[in-house]
């Protein structure tokens, strides 16, 4: 059988086997995947769940072959650059690593060469086509110097610019303490004179309201058929309201209104700020403190990569023999 064929074969073979099969004794079988294997029992992962089988009512397990066994068979059966190709599509169909596919397969192609052209393979490239960008330095990317952060890889930062490293509470500005709503005076600052009751003038207190206030006056009266002097009560006009019964409220200045007691005519009372909690000032849970952040656009390298404009992955064509691997003329004495 050719090996081409053989490799194909193996493949497809990698594609059909999808599970383990167990044998029973009464001659059915079972497909799932093996999970574990006791000294009892053998657990069986199929589509509907798992099945845990006793070890004595089995007779063969057909274990499915792993992509490292397929992988090492495989390889060990390759000969020619198409097998070695062959090997790696079926690494990318099947998500099996293929770094050494790759590897592989870049030998058999300088073995190639050298077998075609023993005697004027290129010596600068060893006949593998491509040599190391000398550019880049076989890295793929150039890199330059970040212009947001000038190469130092960190910007100051946006939380705290007027004062670096420090967060101060922007509600409170600072205070630690915000203002809230009067509520007695509903933000105005005045309230309803106590005194007057708003009316602007109050009861006289000297009258109590009466407008007139008592008076004793000196007369005579007879007593045992002599005069003798006496004193006289007698209600006279009260000289505090001259009659009125009320008087101009000192207290609001004949207003009707006076100041808030509660927040002392601001309309509105300090309490601890709800964002900080009545801590104003901290450090910057930005930064830590440090004032600076990490340079978003190169994040903290300080150098931007970019790629490298002479190659592609770090290698380019060999200039010696113009990316074929073989007809550079060999200086005299020189041995491919």
């Amino acid at each position: 059988m050719p090996r081409r064929a053989l490799i194909c074969l193996l493949f497809v073979l990698a594609c059909c086997l999808s599970a383990d099969t167990v044998v029973l004794k009464d001659g059915r079988t079972l497909s799932g995947r093996v999970l574990e294997k006791d000294g009892e029992h053998l657990a069986l992962q199929v589509t509907f769940g798992t099945l845990y089988i006793p070890l004595e009512d089995i007779a063969e397990i057909l274990a499915e072959p792993s992509l490292l066994d397929i992988f090492e068979e495989s390889r060990a059966a390759c000969e020619t650059v198409e097998d070695f190709e062959a090997l790696l599509a079926w690494c990318e169909e099947t998500g099996y690593p293929s770094y050494d596919a790759r590897r592989a397969l870049k030998a058999a192609r300088i073995a190639r060469i050298r077998r075609q052209h023993p005697d004027d393979w290129c010596l600068t490239c060893g006949g593998a086509q491509l040599v190391a960008c000398e550019a880049c330095e076989a890295d793929g990317h150039i890199e330059h110097r970040c212009e947001d952060c000038t190469g130092e890889g960190a910007v100051p930062c946006p939380e705290c610019l007027e004062h670096p490293g420090t967060f101060i509470c922007v509600p409170c500005e600072g205070s630690g303490s915000a203002a809230k709503d009067c509520r007695p005076c509903r933000t105005t600052g005045l309230v309803r004179c106590d005194a007057c009751k708003g009316d602007k003038r109050r009861r006289c207190s000297t009258c109590r309201g009466a407008g007139v206030v008592e008076d004793l006056v000196e007369t005579y009266v007879y007593l045992n058929g002599q005069l003798v002097p006496a004193k006289r009560v007698v209600y006279v006009e009260c000289g505090t309201c001259d009659g009125r019964r009320d008087v101009t409220c000192r207290r609001c200045n004949a207003e009707g209104q006076a100041t808030c007691g509660r927040c002392s005519g601001h309309g509105s009372v300090p309490e601890r700020c709800s964002d900080c909690r009545g801590r104003p000032v901290r450090r910057c849970p930005t930064c830590r403190g440090k004032a600076e952040a990490d340079c978003a656009v190169c994040k903290g390298h300080g150098e931007i990569p970019e790629d490298c404009p002479e190659c592609d992955d770090g290698s380019h064509g060999c200039l010696s023999c113009d990316g074929q691997g073989w007809g550079r003329d060999n200086a005299p004495g020189e041995q491919p």
